[in-house]
């Protein structure tokens, strides 16, 4: 009977809105350009004599003020698919591009970029790395109790097999309500291994007493089957006779 194989995306895939990456900061290079492209456009407009040419201009450079950062993150979101279905063997020919690209570097948010190199980091199964690039896209966002964050960061620490570190993120986002299937998994993992770990401390904690109880009673055994209450000098034998002294020269 065969299984179904799940995709790589469905387990391991961080989702975090357009929306939400979006309003991050950008690069100083991309922000200087929007602005210089935006601000010449206005400056060539007023010079033009000719008020056609001059309200084309400048409604060429507020409109490119405007719609740059958009058009940037359509032409950048129009990416993630194939950083998503990257495999374990595709990770780092993925990173590398994501360093070198001009596009990225310049317009990409930074929150964009570090949720990315998470997604990437996370795929390849370096479950630390992964979690402290999305710590670093929740500080980015400004937002450390994010629950896509917390999720992700959950994920990866449970991959890094960091399962008290996973707990802490695991248990905000139940009392949040904010739990997914795959949260409530791994918080299931996590409390059945705290379990099994807490009844092996209990046996342990049995045998340790059991062990330290052993010599004193059997040292109030024999004060009860000795007469007097004491325990026989090592000069007595069972039947209460006394050892034969030795002689003197044998000493």
């Amino acid at each position: 009977m065969s299984v179904p194989v799940t995709p790589r995306s469905d387990l391991l895939d961080v989702h975090v809105p357009k929306s939400v990456w979006s309003r991050s900061a950008r690069p100083l290079q991309g922000r200087l350009t929007r602005a210089l492209f935006g601000s010449m456009m206005l400056l060539m407009g007023l010079a033009m004599p000719w008020p056609a040419v001059s309200y084309t201009l400048m409604a060429i450079g507020v409109l490119g003020y405007v719609l740059i950062p958009v058009i940037t993150d359509w032409i950048i979101a129009r990416r993630e698919p194939r950083i998503m279905a990257a495999g374990k063997g595709d990770v780092d020919a993925r990173l590398e591009e994501l360093g070198k690209s001009v596009l990225v570097s310049a317009f990409a948010p930074d929150a964009w970029v570090t949720l990315q190199r998470g997604r990437l980091l996370l795929a390849k199964g370096d479950g630390r790395a992964a979690a402290q690039a999305f710590a670093d896209t929740a500080r980015v966002l400004r937002d450390p109790s994010m629950p896509a964050m917390r999720s992700a960061q959950a994920r990866a620490l449970m991959l890094a097999d960091d399962r008290p570190a996973a707990r802490e993120h695991l248990v905000a986002l139940d009392e949040a309500g904010a739990l997914t299937a795959r949260d409530r998994l791994d918080l299931g993992v996590v409390l059945l291994d705290e379990a099994a770990r807490a009844d092996a401390a209990r046996r342990g904690s049995r045998e340790r007493l059991r062990a330290r109880l052993r010599g004193p009673a059997g040292l109030f055994d024999r004060l009860a089957y000795t007469p007097g209450g004491c325990p026989p000098s090592p000069r007595t034998r069972p039947s209460g006779r006394r050892y034969a002294r030795p002689p003197r020269w044998a000493w």
